[in-house]
């Protein structure tokens, strides 16, 4: 038998050998991988989304300008309209709005829904490249050889298996990697899909909803409203605002370029203004909403809660101004300085005023706490300014030459008049938040009390408007004015108060005496925006109320004083004079201003003396007979007697103000007592009397007070005080009477009321008005010295104010005066006035006899207007209110 040879080396395991039972058929491979797909067609979307944005611009009047015209920057609607539409005359500008809105909407949901589509077929892409590399990877470390395979091959060097028999049903240890890399990357490729049909399922959902908030923030966050919202609807709107702290950033980089002069301002340079004014627009229109007034509801005041910015918005604001805070080399509280003194970049007035208006309405938006600012996130030049905290860095920033003043330590002033050329260029509805407005008012108020510089008008002018900026915020004047935490409460440890240039800040009654003590060229016009917001907002909402009532509170204890000690009286100023003046007399504007608050809560100091023993703004609890002027539960401002008499001595103090306080006494006596005889309760006569005596004491000891100290002589304090009661009882009597038609503005008067007063002294014609009575009603009258003393002549004045009373509700017939010798027997009651007329007549010797009858006539008809239940008699009991309340101190001669 002839022997097979054997071979020369081994055999190769792996030969194709066809009965080798290790041989393996079914070789790992990788998987195809194709994921779902849609079946949208993105080049034919695009061009629906071009055509679509098209069609909104042709509604503008530029079909091809509409993405780019609407979505691009900040723009007014009216920027955006063909001039050829707008002045259509059957243009309507709030139904165009709404159709380009409809239009801009859906063409951003379609536009959305492209980059939806987009970006899944991207990321559909991805993953498609990313799979054959992920199951390549997994396969590395998988082999066809089982290390725990029972048989062992003969010809394989040790420590080499031998490959096991894979069969259709037995997949090697790479397949099984590369078929779990394919399932779970088909799942992540239907995950895809399934969220792309949740969002299409969503972009429907937004054009079936239509742009309301919520859904306009969407597409802005999405990138594809851009301005629109904002430019087609407006700042009244509440709509979202496609800014960011990037954008910030971004914009203030590129505006650095403009403020080194390296690039003219162009295009770019205004969107990047109107993106900051756009903030500030919509935060305008938020304070508006955030602040009810008696007008009709402010479309952003429907929210349950007051609406402020967007967090975006007010980083935006923060980043902008803190980058721009870094670019200027003074700070932005010297930037207009910079800009204008040839220091800055050379850009034309237009630009310069486009720049600072933006520039100060966007820092008033960043103070504003209830936008969601504050001082804290101001530019810290500007939080120092707040604070009293004077820029003492001139020589660095290369404007020292043409500020020789500037080089000198801790002159806030200087920096005051600089910061108001940046503020003035704000919007004048747009106000600064609480806290920054306060302390910049209080820090001017302090600094003008102890300054020793010179200040000149033009500083004057300029610290002027820079408290028209501060005082428009009315939380900011209460926290001034009634405030319990003196300014800078929270800044006490900075060593820079300690210098002796610096004022002390010991209490806000110092930095409003500083305010009221200088001698302002408007007459204080600037100053009263502290307080002309009060009348307005004792009508408001209770919020507003209260917050009035407790200012004013606050407000006449501070001017009032403390016992001896009068600052706002003697204030150390004498001008041509040879006593102090009162900060009324240097500002007359002020003592108008402070007029109207008197007159606001006049009603209010007629409370009896009992409820008054403790000063505050509360409700009133008292009995039912003391309130002629009140309801129960009403709320209302006590003041003790010695705080009324001294802060209206500040009123009496300015004489043209002196003859509007006694008209009004005038006229609420007559209020007073006409209620007093329609009231059911038997105790409102006397307390009607008490009244009229409390209200005239405290201002007739207000009048002597304020005259005595000014002369040191009693009767010539008594005469003066008579001058002006006669002043107050002429007004009175012309206009009750229509001697001089009709008051301006309230019309024709028939019974004088605080009201009427108001709307008079508010008047611009005010001061021709009063000219015009005073030499109509001057000549031939008896002064009424003899009826305003102490004793048992005061009432004789109450008599008259009594028959006026009685005669206008038909209780006395003028015939009755004329029999009794009152009244001349040619008195014609068409045109001749009763009470004057029975005054002159009573002027002979028979003073006190004539008296005497004409209280036997007013008795005599109060037994007519007797109440109804008791039958008594209401015109003792108002005299005797009278006697016992009718009593003017001790500075009086009571002797005389």
């Amino acid at each position: 038998m002839t022997s097979t040879p054997e071979p020369p080396f081994p055999p190769s395991p792996f030969a194709p050998e066809p009965h080798n039972p290790f041989f393996n058929p079914h070789a790992a491979k990788i998987p195809e991988f194709d994921p779902p797909d849609t079946e949208v067609d993105l080049t034919g979307l695009r061009e629906e989304c071009d055509s679509a944005w098209k069609l909104a611009g042709r509604v503008l009047g530029d079909a091809g300008t509409g993405r780019e015209a609407i979505t691009r920057s900040a723009r007014e609607f009216s920027e955006l309209i063909d001039s050829d539409i707008s002045s259509a005359g059957a243009f309507n500008e709030k139904e165009w709005q709404k159709a380009c809105l409809v239009l801009t909407y859906a063409a951003s949901v379609a536009d959305t829904w492209r980059r939806d589509v987009k970006e899944f077929r991207d990321k559909r892409q991805d993953l498609i490249g990313r799979y054959r590399s992920a199951a390549l990877l997994a396969g590395l470390g998988k082999n066809d050889f089982s290390p725990t395979h029972p048989g062992a091959n003969p010809f394989l060097q040790p420590g080499l298996e031998r490959p096991p028999v894979y069969g259709p049903h037995a997949p090697s240890p790479r397949q099984i990697a590369y078929d779990e890399v394919h399932r779970e990357f088909m799942r992540k490729g239907q995950k895809l899909k399934d969220e792309l049909e949740e969002t299409a399922e969503e972009r429907a959902t937004l054009l079936d909803e239509g742009p309301d908030p919520s859904n306009l923030k969407l597409l802005v966050e999405a990138g594809a409203l851009g301005w629109g919202a904002y430019n087609i609807l407006g700042a009244d709107r509440d709509v979202p605002l496609p800014v960011s702290t990037g954008q910030a950033e971004k914009m203030a980089k590129e505006m650095e370029a403009y403020l080194d002069g390296d690039k003219e301002p162009d295009a770019r340079f205004h969107e990047i203004l109107a993106a900051v004014g756009a903030v500030a627009a919509k935060a305008e229109a938020l304070q508006k909403a955030n602040k009810p007034d008696m007008g009709p509801q402010h479309p952003m005041s429907a929210a349950s809660s007051p609406p402020g910015l967007d967090e975006e918005e007010i980083e935006f604001l923060e980043t902008f101004y803190g980058e721009l805070e870094e670019m200027t080399p003074t700070g932005v509280v010297h930037v207009m300085p910079w800009l204008e003194g040839g220091f800055g970049p050379d850009w034309s007035a237009a630009e310069r005023k486009a720049f600072a208006t933006e520039v100060a309405n966007g820092l008033l938006v960043l103070s504003d706490e209830d936008l969601g600012g504050g001082q804290e996130r101001l530019p810290s030049s500007v939080q120092d300014f707040a604070n009293g905290l004077p820029f003492n860095d001139w020589r660095a920033n290369g404007m020292s030459e043409g500020r020789a003043e500037g080089v000198r330590p801790h002159n806030w002033l200087a920096d005051a008049e600089d910061f108001s050329l940046l503020l003035e260029n704000a919007d004048p509805g747009l106000r600064g938040g609480r806290n920054f407005s306060a302390n910049v008012t209080l820090s001017l108020g302090h600094h003008l009390g102890h300054t020793d510089l010179a200040i000149t008008e033009e500083r004057e002018a300029a610290l002027g408007s820079l408290l028209d900026v501060t005082t428009r915020n009315e939380e900011a004047n209460h926290t001034v004015l009634a405030g319990t935490d003196d300014h800078p409460a929270d800044y006490v440890e900075d060593g820079r108060y300690a210098s002796p240039h610096m004022p002390g800040f010991e209490s806000n009654a110092d930095a409003l005496l500083g305010l009221y003590a200088f001698d302002w060229k408007d007459g204080g016009e600037a100053v009263a925006g502290l307080t002309d917001w009060i009348p307005e907002f004792s009508k408001g909402t209770p919020s507003q109320a209260d917050m009035a009532g407790t200012t004013t509170l606050r407000l006449m204890e501070t001017l009032a004083g403390d016992g001896d000690e009068k600052p706002f009286h003697d204030t150390g100023q004498r001008s041509d004079t040879k006593y102090e003046l009162s900060v009324t007399e240097i500002n007359p504007g002020l003592a108008e201003n402070l007029t109207e608050i008197y007159l606001t809560y006049q009603e209010d100091l007629t409370l009896d003396s009992e409820t008054r023993d403790t000063n505050g703004y509360a409700t009133i609890t008292s009995g039912q007979g003391s309130l002629l002027l009140h309801d129960p539960f009403d709320k209302a401002l006590f003041v003790d007697g010695d705080t009324q008499r001294d802060f209206v001595q500040l009123l009496v103090a300015d004489k043209k103000n002196a003859g509007v306080i006694t008209s009004s006494v005038e006229s609420l006596e007559r209020k007073i007592i006409d209620i007093a005889l329609d009231s059911p309760d038997n105790s409102a006569p006397r307390h009607a009397g008490a009244n009229v005596g409390a209200v005239r004491t405290i201002v007739h000891d207000a009048m002597i007070n304020e005259y005595v100290d000014r002369t040191d002589n009693r009767e010539e304090a008594k005469q003066q005080a008579a001058d002006n009661w006669q002043t107050g009882f002429n007004i009175t009597v012309a206009i009750s009477n229509g001697a001089l038609g009709s008051v301006p503005v309230a019309g024709p008067v028939l019974a004088p009321t605080t009201e009427t007063l108001l709307r008079l002294f508010e008047h611009p014609g005010k001061a021709d008005f009063l000219e015009e009575w005073d030499q109509e009603n001057q000549g031939g009258e008896q002064r009424p010295k003899d009826i305003i003393d102490h004793g048992p002549k005061s009432v004789q004045h109450a008599q008259l104010q009594l028959l006026d009373v009685m005669t206008r509700r038909g209780a006395i017939d003028p015939q009755v005066l004329v029999r009794e010798g009152l009244l001349p027997s040619d008195f014609d009651a068409e045109k001749d006035m009763v009470v004057p007329s029975v005054r002159d007549t009573m002027g002979g010797r028979n003073l006190s006899g004539n008296y005497a009858t004409l209280m036997e006539i007013l008795e005599a008809a109060g037994k007519d207007e007797a109440n109804r239940d008791s039958g008594e008699n209401p015109v003792p009991d108002f005299f005797e209110g009278v006697r016992d309340n009718y009593v003017p101190d001790s500075k009086q001669d009571k002797g005389d």
